[in-house]
């Protein structure tokens, strides 16, 4: 029972009903109603009564200074108090009220009643507004275990905008989480980039292998042709000696055989001459005893290709000698030409399988990353409450009047346990925008034409709508109050106040010209002006809380309401 509690406690928010029926139906099986401490990191924080996440509007005692232009309260706490002298009543405090049991027959008296007020006005200024707003979490819920995540809401109209969150992890957290993100890196370091794949996934020893086996077998194939072509050469010269003997016993045969020839042709002539006898025919017989002999002796005997060994025949025609020959050794060519047979394809699809992996594994190994997202990101420091003052800016809608916040939050433990923060109260950020000042009387102007009216009358449309630019197109041509209130909203503060200084002095003028001279560093006239515009119009005092300028100004000069 106590592991399925465990595993619904990881897995769901549970609301405090529900925990404690958990809890008692936990207890209904021994013998205490209690569960067992160390279950989950997260279990204490469901027994804290009455705490959790603190919304409220910024102040100057949230650590930060309120920016110009920030958002000013409306009676943001308001504390009642009474002194009691004679027989009083019994004084009962916020603690007592919230756990004692009151007697219903007697009247208490409480020694002090705070009033929060939930909304706030904040200004507009080129159509955006400036919220802030102050975020607390009780030290009770901080632990060096703990990740929490608070998520501010936006409500206006029927949106709802998450904000960026505020993160704030315990030391233990995070060592967690870099223990996390280290292991991924080692899982990282184990994938090989495919542009580095010839120096991790080939059988180099393979390739050297091989190619010392074709060192050796070159080495042989070249003593062999080598060795033949000697043998060749040592068959050749030897037998270049054996034709040249051969061929010359001939040819001294043949000359022997031409010069008895020659001389018995010599012998017969002279003897035919003494005789008176006839020469020619015996030397047509002596040239074809010649030609006979020549006919007879052998012809010369000579190498050719004919006349080489077969074994030989290759090395006759290309007419190798020895120290032609040369080893065929393999060389960087042969090398690479061998990677293909030599990758570890196994090892390129685990890889590659390792890579294509890669996100799923981080989810897994890291399954709480880093939030470079986040607002504002603090280590937890147990011993004290968090505050952090929140300021974002918005752009407002035409004819939007607030924004809503709330807040949403959790915690998460180094035992993956979680618990939600209930949610918390609804601030309210109400739009206040200079717009409002705008004298729409002014339209009925006697001096007007109907057109003018007209024009006019669209001028202060724009000027509601915040359509500023497009109101003073048309307002320009008039140069009168609403001119100047146009001209504030838009940010053209030097002419404002040059026109307004020349308009009849009225609570509205002086008001405006107040605001002016403040934004003009001014802020000796910009007290004289708001001095005049509550003496021309009281009412306006009720209007200072709306414009951060006036608000500041009232505080800064201590304006005391008669």
């Amino acid at each position: 029972m106590i592991t399925i509690f465990k595993h619904i406690l990881n897995r769901r928010k549970l609301s405090l009903p529900v925990f404690v029926f958990l809890l008692t139906l936990i207890g209904c099986g021994g013998s205490s109603n209690k569960l067992t401490k160390g279950q989950f990191k997260t279990e204490r924080l469901y027994a804290i009564p009455g705490k959790d996440l603190t919304l409220s509007h910024a102040t100057s005692n949230d650590g930060a200074v309120t920016p110009q232009g920030g958002a000013v309260t409306l009676g943001e706490q308001v504390t009642y108090s009474e002194e009691i002298k004679e027989d009083p009543l019994p004084i009962i405090g916020a603690d007592e009220l919230a756990n004692a049991a009151l007697d219903t027959n007697r009247v208490y008296t409480l020694s002090q009643v705070t009033v929060t007020s939930k909304a706030r006005f904040t200004p507009i200024r080129e159509g955006s507004v400036q919220l802030d707003f102050a975020i607390r979490i009780p030290k009770e819920y901080l632990s060096d275990d703990y990740r929490i995540t608070v998520t501010p809401e936006l409500i206006y109209g029927d949106s709802i905008v998450k904000l960026a969150d505020v993160l704030l992890r315990g030391k233990n957290f995070i060592r967690m989480q870099e223990e996390d993100y280290k292991r991924y890196e080692e899982y990282l370091a184990s994938i090989v980039d495919s542009t580095d794949y010839l120096n991790a996934f080939v059988d180099y020893g393979g390739i050297e292998m091989e190619l010392e086996q074709r060192r050796a077998a070159a080495l042989v194939e070249y003593q062999a042709k080598w060795a033949l072509v000697t043998e060749y050469w040592d068959w050749r010269n030897r037998t270049e000696d054996e034709f040249t003997l051969y061929n010359d016993h001939a040819q001294q045969l043949e000359r022997q055989k031409l010069a008895a020839a020659r001389r018995e042709y010599l012998l017969e002539r002279q003897r035919k001459f003494a005789a008176g006898g006839d020469t020619i025919p015996l030397w047509k017989k002596y040239q074809r005893k010649c030609e006979s002999i020549r006919r007879s002796t052998p012809v010369k005997r000579e190498i050719t290709l004919a006349s080489v060994p077969q074994k030989y025949r290759q090395i006759y025609m290309a007419n190798l000698k020895p120290e032609d020959v040369a080893a065929q050794m393999p060389g960087t060519r042969d090398s690479l030409g061998l990677i293909d047979n030599y990758l570890m394809t196994e090892e390129i699809r685990a890889n590659e399988q390792r890579q294509a992996r890669k996100d799923a594994v981080f989810r897994k190994m890291v399954p709480y990353p880093y939030r470079e997202d986040a607002q504002h990101s603090a280590t937890i420091v147990p011993a004290y409450n968090f505050n952090y003052r929140y300021s974002t800016v918005r752009t407002v809608n035409a004819g939007q009047k607030n924004f809503r916040l709330t807040l949403k939050g959790q915690i998460l433990a180094t035992d993956r346990s979680v618990y939600h923060f209930n949610e918390t109260d609804t601030l309210t950020f109400v739009i206040s925008s200079l717009d409002e000042l705008a004298d729409r009387s002014l339209v009925n102007n006697a001096a007007f034409t109907a057109d003018q009216r007209s024009n006019y009358a669209q001028a202060l449309k724009f000027l509601r709508d915040r359509e500023y630019a497009a109101a003073l197109r048309i307002l320009n041509e008039f140069t009168d109050y609403n001119t100047v209130l146009a001209l504030t909203c838009l940010g053209y503060n030097e002419q404002a106040y040059g026109l307004v200084v020349q308009l009849p002095k009225t609570g509205d003028t002086e008001y405006l010209a107040a605001i002016l001279a403040r934004r003009l560093k001014q802020k000796q006239q910009a007290a004289e002006h708001l001095s005049q515009a509550f003496t021309l119009d009281p009412d306006k005092r009720f209007r200072a809380p709306k414009d951060p300028e006036i608000a500041a100004l009232m505080k800064e000069f201590r304006f005391i309401e008669n």
